[in-house]
């Protein structure tokens, strides 16, 4: 009999200032098999990734009280895990992939986003073992150019990587 592999859901700290829309982006990734929760404010979502480190943070960079600065500062690693960083935004300029790009966000998607193109995206820096150290590990070795454009080249994108 083979002894049973610890497992631990990916956690992903969801962050919008919409309350809809960040208790529904958490319950689809809670139904996509991650550990989900949701914070609507700059200072929830610090005061969450203090209390319990996330694996993955999804947010809206443009939100009100300074989304690019949480961006930047969720970016840093928080007790020895460097988050992955994740916009869900409207801002379809290149100004804003650049401002996402110095802030440390890894994975640019434009909203509305497909539910599932984010699922298969996070799901690509899941480990079978999931231990904590590996998926920060593979989290920061993330691709650096993962950008997409519109939502059908979103979808081209996360089919396409490895």
């Amino acid at each position: 009999m083979r002894p049973a592999i610890p497992t631990r859901l990916l956690s992903v700290l969801v962050v919008d200032d919409y309350p809809d829309t960040a208790a529904s982006c958490a319950l689809v990734l809670n139904f996509g098999g991650f550990a989900a929760r949701a914070a609507t404010s700059r200072e929830e979502a610090l005061a969450a990734a203090a209390a319990d480190p996330p694996d993955v943070v999804v947010l809206e960079p443009r939100m009100p009280g300074g989304g690019w600065e949480l961006a930047r500062r969720l970016a840093a690693p928080i007790a020895g895990i460097q988050p992955l960083l994740v916009a869900v935004t409207t801002d379809t300029t290149a100004a804003g992939r650049q401002a996402a790009e110095a802030a440390g966000i890894r994975l640019y998607l434009i909203k509305p986003e497909n539910p599932a193109d984010l699922i298969d995206a996070l799901r690509q820096f899941e480990h079978p073992f999931r231990s904590r150290e590996k998926v920060a590990t593979r989290i920061t070795r993330a691709p650096a150019n993962c950008v997409a454009r519109s939502p059908t080249q979103q979808r081209a994108a996360v089919r396409a990587r490895p």
